[in-house]
């Protein structure tokens, strides 16, 4: 059995919490689980997990109403009320259902430390999708890039190799996402927040002549031309802002750009929304750093406006066939699902006899 414990403030559902990443990568984590006939028991906030953790009436106390345009607000405090609960009814609710050899899966990193120190004592625990800053000591934890996972070693002062972690990309299913000819347009989804570089993807889409739409929350004002987000970052250009998309909407949106530009600022453990731009047939143009160095070719990287700019007017490979393709291959759910699956497979060893590292 695997006991997959998440978050306070989301539901088990990825359809309509599709705001949290987290909630999502964990959706499909237990789906990718299933897939390959292993037993996992959810525990989560809302209605929709095997166990539920939290209430709809107290997540609708602690975090107010949902919206499928925004992630309802929670701090990363492990003494506020809500984690208190939280985690002490994991800790019941996990207990009533442990058995020997038993793996526990934590989503959220370090914030559930105490929990985590608590069952390491007699299980194994791991962390099953490291995106996150905060990870914790003795746990076996699989990365969503090599790059984070090196960052991550070297944050956490850990030198020497770890030979039970592992790096799966996060998964993407194809049948979400479709191909459709080109309405000429740029593309960039997410927050708009400086860090995301917003305003760096519209200076690439104006010199490179195209149109750039933005979707995302995070605009404090906007008028033709000119964008100003809630962080005080101005876009500027030839730039229009549609919003939050889900569903449909957001499938069309990728479908039809002609380029999708995905300029983070920070070291990116994965950023999802470029996978889904690959699946959708859509070329890529993102920095040479992070996430990117594993998933894009090195002429759909840059390292200045002009290389950028280079690579969205004569893309190596144009859009359609070669991008969805890539996708499915690096990060399809099928891909995901048998790396997952061996990986538990190689943690199931070190208890079953078979040996652990000489199995």
């Amino acid at each position: 059995m695997i006991h997959l414990i998440g978050l306070p403030h989301t539901q088990f559902d990825d359809v309509n919490y599709s705001s949290c990443a987290f909630t999502a990568k964990a959706v499909r984590t237990a789906r990718m689980l299933r897939m390959r006939n292993r037993d996992v028991t959810v525990y989560w906030g809302g209605d929709m997990a095997d166990v539920s953790l939290m209430s709809t009436e107290e997540q609708r106390q602690f975090f107010g109403e949902y919206t499928p345009a925004a992630l309802p607000v929670i701090h990363w405090d492990a003494n506020l009320e809500y984690w208190q609960k939280f985690h002490q009814r994991a800790l019941v609710e996990i207990s009533a259902r442990l058995a020997p050899n038993d793996i526990i899966a934590f989503v959220g990193g370090s914030i559930a430390f105490e929990l985590i120190a608590h069952f390491k004592q007699t299980h194994v625990v791991v962390e099953p999708g490291v995106g996150y800053e905060g990870i914790s000591p003795d746990t076996f934890a699989c990365y969503e890039s090599y790059a984070w996972m090196h960052n991550r070693y070297g944050a956490y002062g850990i030198g020497d190799g770890r030979a039970f972690d592992v790096v799966i990309p996060n998964a993407v299913v194809p049948d979400e996402w479709s191909m459709a000819p080109s309405q000429g347009y740029a593309l960039f989804v997410g927050r708009l927040i400086s860090r995301k570089g917003p305003h760096v993807a519209a200076q690439i889409a104006n010199r490179a002549g195209l149109r750039l739409v933005m979707a995302g929350g995070g605009v404090a004002h906007q008028e033709p031309g000119r964008i100003v987000a809630t962080d005080g970052t101005v876009i500027e250009g030839d730039v229009v802002h549609v919003g939050p998309v889900i569903g449909e909407a957001r499938r069309q949106l990728f479908a039809q750009a002609q380029v999708f530009i995905c300029p983070t600022l920070y070291i990116g453990p994965w950023e999802g929304v470029h996978a889904e731009a690959m699946m959708s047939g859509v070329p890529v143009v993102a920095p040479d750093y992070g996430v990117f160095t594993e998933t894009l070719p090195p002429e759909h990287r840059y390292r200045n406006i002009s290389q950028a700019v280079n690579a969205v007017i004569n893309p190596v490979h144009e859009r359609g066939d070669w991008w969805r393709n890539h996708a499915i291959n690096l990060c399809g759910i099928e891909v995901c699902a048998d790396k997952y699956d061996q990986w538990f497979d190689r943690i199931e060893s070190l208890n079953d006899g078979r040996g652990g590292w000489y199995a």
